[in-house]
């Protein structure tokens, strides 16, 4: 980094040069047919003080190592780079060539002030302004291109100012503007034949696609998007039917800046799609730009690689692809530290993104490991912070780590009091601990944490979200009464539940409430059954049963209800097998077995590629009880010594568990280990004859 003094230093050289530009300008000591070498100390005209060691090497470095390291590039630096004085002289010694020299060094003066001037960019625009203000009017074929060049960057840096300043529409019209003017001293035909003019319209053309792309959300987006989008294809247009660019052996502009246009419209061409929710053709623009940006042109540890690695990563999120996202994102999270720094919000974000697939993929250790990873970030955005010691919490909670759960989940609370949050925020948090509580055996502390957020939504008011809430809560209080063997508190609060929903389903007919009272008539049941009140389960399975029904009719096709169907009917099942009617246990399992297979077939039958996340999550919810009643259908078979029987139900339960793999547990997996283990071991059979499968498939993992 450069010092203060030094780019002071940098100014009053730059300055020197400029009183000789305009000392030789006011003293008419040039003549239009005399030479003059300009970076000689003295010549036969006049004296002009070197600026370039002082002025354009502090550019350069400053353009390196200030500015666009630390951003990505969508385009808007294109013309930031400092200007050496060769690049803007004809080097024949005319008042065109000089007033080129002065507004080359006006341009690299406006750099130094927007670096010395962090938040304060007006002495840097008026630099510009100026620039603009001395360049030639009149221009022929012979200064065109410098022409162009030196109002693109000046334009160029106007509207990068305005748009990092967050004035979108203000730099849209800057560009805009500048593209009418080029069509003004022009010609098409010059537009097409001139690299450096094709160059400056291609670039302009996407900074001014970058403004529509960063416009917030409104009802015209998708407008705005796809003028965007035409912004684009113009600029790729020009850039692939001029001979030059095309070929990479442009005179006028450097090899580096054609290979770093053409990657950053290609990228800029994915973010678009992707914006317009066409992510097959984005996934391929941002693997064009990769290809660029990775093996032609930067490298594979420059900041811009990265972000082609994270918009890649974002497409295959959503697409599903959680692991191709994962890699493309550890891909992003392995450059950018090197230039954003390990705690920059980029950077977390994406760390956080990654946590969350793995999260959702079930695998809990390299969850773990990222979002542990993002607890000591200074100045982390609380609202991440909040999900990150959430997110800790249930990973814990599944781990059964009981007291590292129980401290994530109180960070949380500490949190949310920090922040002054309404305490309402709290009571997940509330329930989350009182889960942990009840699964480590402490009861009573669950049922008083439980109690503490079922408080903090007693509203007289009370609107959809507060009831879910109210019902949940409710719900597992009852069920920790259950767990800790306490039948009469159980049986007291899904009562008072029930009354709940009669209470706030005013038309008799709202959906919530009818699927809540039927689910509590079940657990009722299940509450009766374990303290062995048979008659009483028996009437509260029926009156769950007939809710239930009533909703299919209403429904229509409804999986998750026909789930919830066959879940009570295999309950009532198991009620008749423990009074001793095997015979009928066995009937209504075979026919809550039929309503599974009728409504995963029905599933898969409606399903494509891009089902959702909780039509998914229902079709693996409506396997796996597939399977548990297949095997329960095989022990009940097996303790009866019905052989054939029961290898006939073991043999369904192998064959539907390898037929739908993806969508079984771990647990399924040593379910079906320990039955078949059992089966064969009572009859006369190899684990072979199961199925032509190897049997090692199923082996519980070490």
């Amino acid at each position: 980094m450069h010092s203060t003094g030094q780019y002071e230093e940098a100014i009053a050289s730059s300055n020197q040069a400029l009183e000789d530009i305009r000392r030789l300008q006011q003293q008419e000591l040039v003549a239009e047919s005399e030479s003059m070498n300009i970076y000689r100390h003295s010549s036969p005209v006049g004296a002009i003080s070197p600026p370039s060691p002082l002025v354009y090497e502090y550019f350069n470095s400053l353009h390196q190592s200030s500015e666009s390291k630390h951003s990505y590039e969508e385009g808007m630096h294109t013309f930031t780079k400092a200007i050496p004085l060769c690049q803007a002289s004809v080097f024949t010694p005319t008042r065109i060539s000089l007033s080129f020299q002065e507004v080359t060094i006006l341009l690299n003066q406006g750099m130094i002030l927007s670096a010395l001037h962090h938040e304060d960019k007006s002495q840097a625009l008026a630099c510009y302004e100026k620039a603009l203000q001395l360049l030639p009017a009149a221009v022929d074929g012979t200064t065109l291109n410098q022409h162009v060049f030196l109002y693109a960057a000046a334009i160029h840096r106007i509207g990068s100012i305005h748009f990092t300043n967050g004035k979108l529409e203000q730099a849209a019209q800057v560009f805009h503007d500048f593209l009418r003017y080029l069509d003004m001293i022009a010609p098409s035909s010059q537009q097409q034949s001139s690299d450096v003019i094709a160059f400056v319209l291609s670039s302009t053309l996407n900074c001014f696609a970058v403004c529509k792309l960063h416009a917030p959300p409104s009802s015209t987006q998708h407008e705005t998007l796809s003028d965007a989008l035409k912004k684009l294809e113009l600029a790729q247009n020009i850039l692939s039917t001029n001979a030059k660019l095309q070929a990479n052996r442009s005179g006028g502009i450097s090899l580096s800046s054609i290979f770093s246009l053409k990657a950053t419209m290609l990228n800029n061409f994915g973010r678009v799609l992707f914006r317009l929710q066409k992510l097959h053709e984005a996934f391929e623009y941002f693997n064009k730009a990769l290809i660029i940006r990775q093996e032609l042109f930067l490298g594979c540890d420059h900041i811009d690689v990265a972000a082609t690695f994270c918009n890649i990563g974002d497409v295959h999120s959503k697409l599903g692809n959680n692991d191709a996202a994962i890699s493309a994102y550890k891909s992003f999270i392995l450059i950018a530290p090197g230039t954003l720094g390990e705690h920059h919000t980029d950077v977390t974000s994406i760390i956080l993104n990654v946590a969350d697939l793995y999260y959702e993929a079930g695998d809990w250790a390299h969850a773990l490991h990222f979002y542990k990873s993002l607890t000591n970030v200074p100045d982390f955005e609380p609202r991440y912070l909040r999900s990150v010691f959430n997110r800790l919490g249930l990973i814990y909670h599944r781990r059964e780590e009981y007291c590292d759960a129980i401290k994530m989940f109180h960070s949380q609370l500490c949190l949310d009091q920090e922040l002054g949050m309404d305490p309402s925020t709290s009571v997940i948090t509330l329930c989350n601990i009182g889960a942990v509580l009840r699964d480590d055996g402490f009861f009573d502390e669950s049922i008083k944490f439980l109690s503490s957020a079922l408080e903090l939504l007693t509203v007289s008011d009370i609107d959809q979200r507060t009831m879910i809430d109210v019902i949940d809560i409710k719900t597992k209080i009852a069920l920790t009464y259950k767990m800790k063997e306490d039948y009469e508190s159980a049986e007291a609060t899904l009562l008072e539940l029930l009354d709940f929903c009669d209470h706030h389903d005013r038309q008799k007919q709202s959906l919530l409430m009818q699927k809540t009272a039927a689910s509590t008539l079940n657990l009722l049941a299940m509450v009766h059954f374990e303290n062995k009140n048979y008659s009483k389960a028996s009437t509260y399975f029926q009156k769950s049963l007939k809710v239930y029904m009533q909703l299919k009719a209403d429904l229509a096709e409804s999986p998750s209800i026909d789930l919830q169907i066959a879940n009570v009917i295999t309950n009532i099942s198991t009620l008749m097998n423990k009074k001793g009617h095997t015979s009928k246990g066995l009937d209504l399992l075979k026919q809550s077995l039929q309503i599974l297979y009728s409504a995963k077939n029905a599933m898969s039958s409606e399903l494509d590629d891009d089902i959702s996340a909780e039509e998914a999550e229902l079709s693996s919810q409506i396997a796996s009880f597939i399977f548990s009643n297949l095997v329960e259908m095989a022990w009940i078979l097996n303790e009866q010594d019905s052989n054939e029987h029961s290898y006939e139900a073991a043999k369904k339960a192998w064959d539907f568990f390898h037929e739908h793999e993806t969508e079984m547990s771990n647990e399924d997996r040593d379910t079906l280990y320990n039955l078949v283990r059992e089966v064969s071991s009572h009859q006369t059979i190899s684990v072979a004859d199961l199925s032509d499968t190897s049997y090692v498939r199923c082996a519980p993992a070490a």
